[in-house]
């Protein structure tokens, strides 16, 4: 499996600590409503940048994959839906990090493999 940090490590990226960042990345854990989650998104286009958008995919990815983090992948969904309106690369480092990690589980749970084969190849699916 891929470490995340691969995803996100940049070694031209000389983007320092911005203390409105910090802010934001710790209100995610706080993101329990729509409307807590579209402010967030909102803060997050004013501070805007390429160091930015990769730490607040990585906090997203590091909350996601924690106990406490689980209840809140629906409102980083819509987070991550809501930013990727303005700026694309916020979908595109979350999926980068997340499809190795999706077929890694599907590699560990082959059930659930004919399952997803099954779903898609069923008449009127996707």
């Amino acid at each position: 499996m891929t470490p995340l940090s691969s995803f996100f490590s940049d070694p031209d990226d000389t983007t320092g600590t911005i203390p409105e960042l910090d802010t934001i990345l710790s209100r995610l854990l706080a993101c329990n409503n729509r409307e807590i989650v579209d402010q967030l998104a909102l803060d997050f286009c004013y501070i805007n940048n390429k160091g930015s958008r990769k730490r607040l995919a990585k906090s997203i990815m590091s909350f996601s994959q924690s106990q406490q983090g689980l209840d809140l992948i629906p409102y980083f969904a819509r987070l991550v839906a809501t930013l990727n309106a303005v700026i694309p690369d916020i979908g595109a480092l979350i999926v980068d990090a997340v499809l190795p990690l999706s077929l890694a589980f599907l590699h560990v749970c082959p059930h659930l493999t004919l399952l997803v084969i099954s779903v898609f190849a069923a008449p009127g699916g996707s």
